[in-house]
């Protein structure tokens, strides 16, 4: 599916972005995939990596926008496993979250077998957190990654985490997965009608296919709780080491991250005070995005992570 790491300057004829599928060697599934080639031919890739749930059809205006403002660049969005509703249905395990990782480091080592000179990393809550695991997997490949509303530490102590950590137990899972049947039996014009109040079009669609999907809510259910017991400590040895690849985005009364974004702002000055490192750079939201920016904030938030993406590769000829 990703033999090249640039499709031929077509993309004026195409109708973007493409819709494929990544199968993965080791799990038992596959990855949805939104590719957008570069207008020209290129080495250089995005690979963005979503939050939880991880059904990369809610990012579309996000992408869309990143790839017009960097056409030079192929950009691969990428689904979490079993978070795809027309994937999931054929997939009997639920892969937890280190597979999760795992089945991304498996696609950004295709890219960069292909020829993918340099490989950019955007990564959304949860998404944030692989990414970080990526680069330390494979660190010469990745120049910079992008953390948007970062989930990075304690995510099971920030305010949603302690109001949502119970339905993400075995019993709610099961019942919601069971609820999310029941729904798969309405027409689908009845529950997209049902939420036409609160996403707007397209996310109204994504929505309502995510929720006809009993294995999806399953695999996003349990991923949120492997999440709670796994995203704890600062890993300080990696921001002393990779912090300075590294760009976040923090917002403002994000319930996801809470008072862990001032933690992590102590650790970061802590390093630079001691000499230990290059913090990364942090940037605060001013202008009212939300965590799940991907439903109303898309283009927005594409706009700005293209402008990083563009002073970064003039700082980076600056210093060549």
């Amino acid at each position: 599916m990703m033999g090249l790491p640039h499709a031929p300057p077509l993309t004026a004829h195409l109708a973007l972005p493409l819709r494929s599928s990544f199968p993965h060697a080791k799990l038992k599934g596959s990855s949805d995939v939104l590719l957008y080639p570069s207008s020209t031919p290129s080495s250089r890739w995005i690979l963005f990596i979503p939050g939880n749930p991880g059904f990369i059809s809610y990012y579309t205006p996000f992408l869309s926008t990143l790839h017009a403002a960097l056409p030079q660049h192929s950009i691969l969005g990428l689904s979490h496993v079993g978070h795809t509703p027309q994937f999931s249905a054929g997939q009997e395990e639920v892969v937890g979250l280190r597979a999760q990782v795992d089945a991304k480091i498996e696609v950004l080592d295709r890219l960069i077998e292909g020829g993918a000179s340099e490989v950019l990393l955007i990564g959304h809550s949860v998404g944030a957190w692989i990414a970080c695991e990526v680069l330390k997997a494979r660190p010469n490949a990745i120049p910079m990654i992008y953390l948007l509303f970062p989930t990075l530490s304690h995510i099971a102590q920030t305010p949603n985490g302690r109001r949502l950590s119970p339905i993400f137990r075995p019993l709610p899972t099961f019942l919601l997965s069971f609820l999310s049947l029941l729904l798969s039996l309405l027409p689908p014009f009845l529950l997209s009608l049902s939420l036409a109040l609160l996403h707007p079009h397209p996310a109204r669609e994504t929505t309502a296919s995510l929720l006809r999907s009993p294995r999806a809510v399953r695999s996003a259910l349990s991923m949120a709780r492997e999440e709670m017991w796994t995203i704890c400590e600062v890993d300080e040895a990696f921001w002393e080491k990779w912090g300075c690849r590294a760009t976040l985005y923090w917002g403002l009364g994000d319930r996801w991250v809470g008072g862990e974004a001032r933690k992590l702002e102590g650790v970061f000055e802590r390093l630079e005070k001691g000499g230990k490192g290059q913090a990364p750079r942090r940037v605060w939201c001013d202008e009212g995005l939300t965590h799940d920016f991907c439903i109303l904030h898309g283009p927005r938030m594409g706009e700005k992570v293209a402008q990083w993406v563009v002073d970064g590769m003039a700082a980076g000829k600056k210093g060549a």
